[in-house]
């Protein structure tokens, strides 16, 4: 088969199976956790609320051993329900992590995923969540892992 060939099958196919983001370029930015200004607070309970780029904001909630984590303006201002939230280690001096990380496709302002790291009874992970919907993506061990799934929420047609 002739170069010219090939050139004309990959022409075909990359308009029939349209590229996403994934290999567009993408930015963090970061909220140091512990600076984010207290909400609300209880004998055993706390929230905290931390400003993200673009009007995004993450709502970070410690309730008896518990702690969850939504974002505004998706999710709404609904309490969290005890299912929704992870069961603290006993051990661990915060219910997550000092850092939260938004990720941002390069040249848009507001992030389109964000990930937080959380200390829990079975294990430290980082939850992923998709901004354009508050929808959770997962929780997963590794910084690539959460980047990766991220990423991929945040692809979208070019």
């Amino acid at each position: 088969m002739t170069k010219k060939f090939w050139m004309a099958t990959f022409l075909a196919a990359s308009t029939l199976f349209p590229q996403t983001t994934s290999a567009q370029a993408m930015r963090s930015a970061y909220s140091e956790t512990l600076s984010c200004p207290v909400t609300e607070e209880g004998e055993d309970s706390f929230t905290r609320e931390c400003k993200g780029p673009g009007g995004i904001r993450a709502v970070l909630q410690y309730v008896d051993g518990l702690f969850g984590v939504f974002y505004l303006p998706m999710g709404g201002k609904e309490p969290m329900q005890r299912s929704d939230m992870t069961e603290v280690s006993p051990n661990a001096r915060h219910p997550y992590g000092a850092r939260l990380e938004w990720r941002i496709r390069q040249g848009d302002e507001q992030p389109c995923a964000a990930i937080i790291r959380a200390y829990t009874a079975t294990g430290e992970f980082l939850v992923v969540t998709a901004l354009t919907d508050g929808r959770r993506l997962g929780r997963v061990k590794s910084n690539q892992q959460a980047l990766s799934l991220a990423d991929k929420a945040c692809a979208k047609p070019l």
